[in-house]
């Protein structure tokens, strides 16, 4: 089956022509990509079933203290009021990350980085509200019986008040799982630490090394489940899996085994699979920005050079349509030669091949086998 996915280019080329002869003016909002991009909302028709009064989350990812690249919030302003105009309810939303001592880490310390990054509900047009609560332990469970790996999925707590889920990425690279577009906004970005642990590590819990481990009991303090006990043993049946007690350990001695990236590419489908099953995949859409492609996620505090340069913005009812359709026009564009990019075919893979050896065709693969979506397309340009 062929899914259609729509484009709009970033150019805005202007009939300079036109323009020197006084027959057409700069100040025409149709060259603006702000423009095309409410035109290909239009045309793709993704918001045509929203209902009035319908809650609908724009899931985004927020970035981190220091990172300059995140999508302008001009594109989260223009997406909010077009579900407003559907006399829906809109709100911005992203989740806490890995561990329990840093700001990304819950979710007030979510909304002071989505501050600093120039995202407010006066600049976005919609309230942000954090997706797993206020420290980022809110979740519900889903049952995953046929899991590549996971038979159960630690999924955001917002889904249970949510209509429709707008899946609102930058395409950029991923060191772990080559590429971060739609299947990971949504696979990592509305899951709950649990299945965040599980989705990076393969350990059950974190391990303790006893040789190393002073007893300062710093782990104990940062637990938010009171699971580490006097003699620094974790207690399985209360640990979260947070990873707090493994970054508030200076000796390090707290320690896991992270996955290597196929199987977390596969568990990131499982994550995505039980998110899309409990919220149903009608209620899901999915926009793809390329544009600023750099090549590591926006989790960390430094934003290097694109590996590409800009190429528009695409949106679809298939995760999987709209993220290969994303890679491919990637393949296709020149490398930016001031970049860490190192090759024009296989830009992506070729990044981390001799360090993480990523490759975005394996969640694009698990995804597709578990048809979860085509990797079959047909991309129509709004003109």
């Amino acid at each position: 089956m062929t899914s259609d996915v729509y484009f709009v280019g970033s150019r805005s080329e202007l009939p300079l022509d036109k323009i020197s002869r006084g027959e057409a003016s700069y100040f025409n909002m149709d060259f603006s990509l702000v423009k095309k991009f409410e035109k290909l909302i239009d045309e793709s028709g993704i918001l045509d079933d929203i209902r009035p009064n319908d809650s609908v989350a724009i899931k985004m990812h927020w970035g981190d203290l220091g990172g300059h690249k995140t999508i302008r919030s001009v594109f989260v302003q223009k997406l909010a009021g077009k579900i407003r105009e559907k006399k829906a309810f809109p709100f911005v939303t992203e989740s806490a990350g890995l561990g329990n001592t840093r700001p990304r880490s819950y979710g007030v310390g979510r909304l002071e980085i989505a501050k600093h990054n120039g995202y407010t509900s006066e600049t976005c047009g919609a309230p942000l509200i954090p997706a797993d609560g206020l420290k980022g332990l809110n979740s519900i469970e889903v049952p995953l019986e046929d899991g590549f790996f996971l038979k159960k999925v630690h999924v955001a707590s917002i889904v249970k008040d949510v209509d429709k889920i707008i899946s609102l990425a930058r395409v950029k690279g991923h060191p772990r799982l080559g590429m971060g577009g739609a299947l990971k906004n949504i696979g990592v970005g509305l899951t709950g630490k649990t299945s965040k642990f599980e989705f990076h590590i393969d350990s059950e819990f974190p391990l303790i090394d006893k040789e190393k481990c002073t007893k300062c009991g710093d782990c104990i303090e940062v637990c938010p489940t009171n699971a580490i006990s006097s003699d620094i043993e974790i207690d399985g049946s209360k640990c979260v899996k947070c990873w707090g007690c493994g970054e508030a350990c200076k000796p390090k001695a707290i320690s896991v085994q992270w996955s290597n990236s196929i199987d977390s590419s596969y568990k990131m489908i499982d994550c995505f699979e039980a998110i899309v099953k409990y919220c149903g995949p009608e209620n899901i859409r999915y926009i793809n920005i390329i544009m600023d492609v750099t090549p590591i996620c926006d989790c960390i505090s430094s934003s290097d050079h694109a590996i590409i340069p800009d190429i528009g913005i695409l949106a679809s009812r298939d995760p999987v349509a709209i993220d290969k359709a994303s890679l491919d026009l990637i393949e296709q564009a020149p490398m930016n030669p001031d970049s860490c990019c190192i090759s024009q075919e296989n830009k992506l893979v070729k990044i981390f091949e001799n360090t993480f050896d990523s490759d975005p065709m394996y969640q694009i693969k698990a995804a597709a086998k578990k048809k979860l979506g085509s990797m079959d397309y047909t991309l129509k340009e709004v003109a």
